[in-house]
């Protein structure tokens, strides 16, 4: 497997370098569609590279944990710069279930009182957010960093799944986007190879 991780970060940097001449330099919001459908796939395959790489460093001789130094408390950068994100968030419990009436018992009022009032807050919060393009542009910045620096990415999702070995299956089984607009078959190798390579970190004693 490690043979072909050259080739796959090569071909990932090449359809990025052919995005952004397809794109120029600026974002129109009305080509924010069509940005997405060029990113999407770069996204999906630069995943499937970095599961590639931290099943790779757990296979090795390298102890993840051991040798890290203990860092003093830096401090907390104004804004945090936008990154791609390599496993889904977990699921916030279940579904809620609404009573029939009023509220009776004070913990029940409070609750409503709190799910009204987050409510209230995330309607004032949408007016905050940036426009689509502003997102795309720092969706686009986030993979480029990636793609420059994926060491730090690649030991992250590696420490991951090394606490939870199934999740290599969950994200080599997720599909890639179908996409005509780029015709690597490394693209098409990186899914493949993702699967093969997750299912067999996570059930190593199957035939």
């Amino acid at each position: 497997m490690t043979s072909n991780l050259p080739n796959l970060w090569a071909a990932l940097r090449l359809m990025f370098s052919r995005m952004e001449s397809a794109i120029g330099p600026f974002i129109a919001k009305h080509e924010v569609a069509r940005i997405r459908a060029y990113l999407a796939p770069l996204i999906a395959m630069a995943r499937k590279i970095v599961l590639l790489e931290a099943l790779d460093l757990l296979q090795g001789a390298e102890i993840l944990t051991a040798g890290r130094k203990v860092k003093a408390p830096a401090k907390r950068a104004s804004k945090r710069l936008p990154s791609i994100r390599l496993w889904p968030k977990p699921k916030q419990g279940g579904p809620r279930v609404r009573q029939l009436g009023p509220p009776l018992l004070v913990r029940d009022i409070w609750r409503e009182q709190a799910h009204t009032a987050a409510a209230l807050h995330l309607k004032k919060v949408r007016f905050l957010r940036a426009t689509p393009a502003n997102r795309l542009a720092a969706r686009i910045m986030a993979l480029k960093r990636l793609m420059d620096h994926p060491t730090a990415a690649i030991r992250r999702l590696a420490r991951k799944l090394r606490d939870k070995r199934k999740l290599a299956v969950a994200l080599g089984a997720k599909p890639l986007p179908r996409t005509r607009l780029y015709d690597a078959p490394e693209y098409s190798a990186a899914g493949a190879l993702g699967f093969n390579c997750g299912v067999a970190f996570a059930f190593p004693n199957t035939s």
